[in-house]
C-alpha cells in the first residue's frame, strides 16, 4: 500500500513539474535540469554527471531557467515551484 502511495505522490509531483516547465517555457533540457533538483539532486556537478554534460552547461541551464522563472536561485526556484504547486498547502512566502 505504501509503495502505491508512494508511485501516486511521484506521478503527481512529475505532473507539476510538468506544468511548471510548460508555463515558464522551459526547454526539454532545462526540464530535465529542473527536475532532478526537484528530485532532490542539488549540485550542478552531480547533475551534469547525471546528463553527462559539462558543469558549465548545467550552470548556463539554470542561468537560462532563473531568467524565465525571475528568479535567482536554486532556493528561490523551489520556493516558486512549491508556491505553484501546491498553492493552497505552501507555506512559503512570495520570492
Amino acid at each position: 500500500m505504501g509503495e502505491a502511495q508512494d508511485l501516486s505522490s511521484s506521478e503527481e509531483l512529475s505532473n507539476h513539474v510538468r506544468v511548471f516547465a510548460a508555463k515558464h517555457s522551459l526547454s526539454g533540457r532545462e526540464r530535465e535540469v529542473f527536475n532532478l533538483l526537484v528530485g532532490e539532486i542539488t549540485a550542478s556537478e552531480d547533475i551534469a554527471v547525471q546528463l553527462k554534460v559539462s558543469r558549465n552547461t548545467v550552470r548556463n541551464h539554470f542561468q537560462n531557467i532563473f531568467q524565465k522563472t525571475k528568479t535567482n536561485s536554486k532556493t528561490q526556484l523551489l520556493a516558486c515551484f512549491i508556491n505553484h504547486a501546491f498553492p493552497k498547502a505552501s507555506l512559503v512566502t512570495s520570492v
